[in-house]
């Protein structure tokens, strides 16, 4: 009687040879938000230093630097439009080829809508710079001009700082965060900047306002309450002297 088969031999694993077997990589290490923070702050310091140096700039010259203020935040506005979400899916799935002619498609969107945005966000820190000039000619007794000034700094700064200002904010700190890669970087720029900002905040509270290409705010208001002066007098002599006129005493006008 015939005993049972052999096994199927290809049915029986084979041991692995130790060459074969992969090492053990261990999984990346988990970044808690707070070390992220961290490693931010040098960004967010430059950001803030750079912040202060354009305001004091916008009041030693309020019509110029205020237009090179408002030019940047709608160029960094349109960067974070542009480049911010790219940033994020590339941090999640990584980079594609596809990712430049993303770029490409949303420029139109995002010039649209960034002009949009700015355009809105300019008249209210616009008023965020009368409310400063009143506080500061009304309770703070200052000039007309020098109010003026110090409120072009505030407009400058509200462009930034005031709610719908987040997108240049973030624009400023990603691109700090992308240049300044140690926190040795990030000293030697806060040292740099940190002495630009003191020397341009030295020079605004110690030298004269130039407000070209305009004239100064004092002067255009003087002018304007002269032509409206003389322009409600005039008003008020022609109407006398056509009622006069009408009522047969034009000999009585003495403005005739």
């Amino acid at each position: 009687m015939a005993g049972p088969p052999p096994p199927d031999r290809r049915l029986v694993p084979r041991p692995t040879a130790p060459a074969q077997v992969r090492p053990y990589t261990p999984p990346p290490q988990y970044t808690p938000p707070s070390e992220r923070k961290r490693y931010l702050f040098g960004s967010q310091v430059v950001g803030l230093l750079l912040l202060v140096t354009l305001v004091a700039l916008t009041v030693m010259m309020p019509v110029m630097a205020g237009a090179v203020a408002v030019a940047l935040a709608l160029v960094l506005r349109l960067g974070e439009y542009l480049f911010g979400d790219l940033v994020k899916r590339r941090q999640v799935r990584g980079s594609s080829a596809a990712d430049p002619l993303l770029a490409l498609v949303g420029t139109p969107w995002a010039l649209v809508k960034s002009a949009l945005v700015t355009a809105v966000h300019v008249p209210l820190a616009l008023l965020f710079g009368v409310c400063v000039w009143g506080a500061l000619y009304w309770a703070g007794q200052m000039g007309v001009n020098e109010a003026a000034a110090y409120a072009a700094g505030a407009f400058a700064a509200g462009l930034f700082v005031l709610p719908g200002g987040g997108a240049p904010r973030k624009a400023v700190t990603r691109t700090l965060t992308g240049v300044l890669r140690s926190p040795g970087a990030a000293l030697v720029a806060i040292v740099l900047v940190g002495t630009a900002a003191l020397f341009a905040v030295m020079f605004a509270l110690g030298q004269d306002t130039s407000w070209a290409p305009w004239r100064a705010p004092e002067s255009v208001i003087n002018d304007l309450a002269s032509d409206a002066r003389q322009s409600t007098i005039g008003l008020i002599t022609g109407l006398i002297g056509d009622l006069l006129n009408g009522l047969g005493l034009g000999w009585l006008n003495p403005w005739a």
